[in-house]
């Protein structure tokens, strides 16, 4: 989903939604990753505009397909790291691949000189080495990087087993607000005060009117705004903003390590992901929680779906390969089309969240909690923009 964010969050790593999602997500192109950093002073080199029917296209039915990956994850109900522990190893595979078959469509030197602008990137042990883990230099920042997807992923699955999925979907794409901060942190990015004091408000109102929190109103307690266990929405909402905090650092790492080829970073998360993040989670969750260990075998015995229900392997392999495919579509869409101007039509993944929310998943959708929303685009809106106003004179020139 960030598109992420978060992807918004997010374009070449993750959703995130963009994404999130691109959050999202995961994100693979360096460029459309910037975006993660809107509300940040505009960058010197914009890149070239390249308007295309084609990229617009793509980058809209991306966060389309992103928010289907979400329904399918939610309609999913496993617990989020046995989850995880599938997607990954399926990821694995999926990617080495499409490494191999990168591979054996390139000539060996143009592989090794595609893989990255800078000739230190290729080096002797280029080829599907390179395709599948990357150079040397680059490697700390891949498993940084991979650390924060985990992160991003772990926390979004779980809003989305939490809580109604527009709700989650709208309060990761608070993502880039974050993502301002730790820029101005880390990166020493400059702020434009105007734009990100307004978008802040806007998104702190938004949030408050979706979650609804008992103490600002009383009638919402025990779930009777959102029809969920208050409990769990808590923890849902919880995990959707740390999810979008999580988000807001991807920029941080990427623009560091966007030399690398995308197969590498994938590879380098999904791997991690499956061999040393989840279980060392895994690890953790079975010493604090007696029920931990008796909740994943069942969860593993349900997988085959013998209740009469969809096979939970169809849910999880559907998410997988629409989540890769909505991937490379966003990254492909991004190439062609000017970034900020594609990045709009990724707003479009929380209206779809909220008719999947209501139409699919029978979840309440209130009135504050449609204002909320509007409040979040408005906010995402003015965002977007604004980077458009501060890339045009460059690209006029």
């Amino acid at each position: 989903g960030f598109s992420c964010a978060v992807a918004p969050f997010q374009t070449a790593t993750e959703h995130p939604l963009v994404h999130a999602r691109s959050c999202l997500l995961g994100q693979m192109d360096g460029d459309a990753q910037d975006l993660s950093a809107p509300l940040t002073a505009a960058h010197k080199d914009p890149p070239p505009k390249r308007a295309s029917v084609v990229g617009m296209v793509l980058v809209t039915v991306s966060a389309l397909l992103f928010g289907v990956v979400a329904a399918l994850i939610k309609a999913c109900a496993l617990p989020t790291l046995v989850m995880l522990q599938v997607r990954s190893v399926l990821e694995c595979l999926l990617v080495v691949v499409v490494a191999i078959a990168y591979q054996q469509m390139q000539p060996e030197a143009q592989t090794e000189s595609s893989l990255a602008p800078k000739p230190k990137t290729n080096g002797p042990g280029g080829g599907l080495k390179m395709l599948l883990i990357g150079p040397p230099h680059l490697r700390g920042w891949l498993v940084l990087r991979a650390f924060l997807y985990w992160a991003f992923l772990t926390c979004w699955w779980l809003a989305l087993t939490s809580m109604p999925i527009g709700d989650a979907t709208t309060i990761v794409y608070t993502g880039p607000v974050w993502t301002a901060l730790f820029s101005r942190m880390f990166l020493k990015e400059g702020i434009d005060w105007h734009i990100f004091i307004p978008i802040v408000a806007l998104d702190a109102c938004g949030v408050l009117l979706i979650t609804q929190p008992s103490f600002l109103f009383p009638s919402a307690a025990h779930g009777g705004a959102h029809g969920v266990d208050e409990s769990s929405y808590m923890l849902g909402t919880l995990s959707a903003l740390f999810a979008a905090v999580v988000g807001g650092l991807f920029p941080v790492c990427t623009r560091k390590s966007k030399e690398c080829f995308w197969t590498a970073v994938n590879n380098t998360s999904s791997v991690l992901s499956a061999l040393v993040f989840t279980p060392v989670a895994f690890f953790v969750w079975f010493s604090i929680d007696d029920t931990a260990l008796d909740r994943t075998l069942s969860s593993v015995g349900r997988l085959e779906g013998g209740d009469g229900s969809m096979s939970k392997w169809a849910l999880l392999v559907g998410a997988t390969l629409t989540g890769f495919g909505a991937l490379a579509m966003n990254t492909i869409g991004y190439q062609k089309e000017e970034a900020t101007k594609a990045s709009m039509m990724t707003i479009l993944e929380i209206p779809f969240a909220y008719l999947l929310q209501g139409v699919v998943f029978n979840d309440a959708v209130t009135p504050l909690g449609l204002l909320g929303v509007g409040l979040i685009c408005v906010g995402s809106l003015i965002n977007l923009l604004n980077r458009m106003r501060q890339a045009a004179p460059s690209e006029n020139k």
